[in-house]
C-alpha cells in the first residue's frame, strides 16, 4: 500500500469537496521542494494526469504524481 487513507479522513475530504461543489473530483496530492525542505500540497482535480498513481480507499480517489509517490510512501 502506497498510502493509507482512514475512513474518517476520506469522509472529511468528501465533505469539503461537496461544500466546494467538487464532489466528482479526486484529491491531488503533490510534493515540491521549498526553501526549508519539502513542501506538501493538495487540491481537487477532475481526473488524474498520465503521470499520476491513483489510490482509492473508502470511496475517495487520491492522485499522486510518480515523482512524489516515494516521498509519501507509508503516509497515513
Amino acid at each position: 500500500m502506497k498510502i493509507t487513507i482512514t475512513e474518517k479522513a476520506a469522509n472529511k475530504i468528501q465533505e469539503i469537496a461537496k461544500q466546494e461543489k467538487k464532489e466528482n473530483c479526486g484529491l491531488k496530492l503533490y510534493v515540491f521542494p521549498g526553501c526549508c525542505g519539502l513542501q506538501y500540497g493538495m487540491d481537487f482535480e477532475e481526473k488524474p494526469s498520465e503521470e499520476d498513481v491513483v489510490v482509492e480507499q473508502h470511496g475517495l480517489k487520491v492522485f499522486i504524481d510518480k515523482e512524489s509517490i516515494d516521498l509519501v510512501k507509508g503516509a497515513k
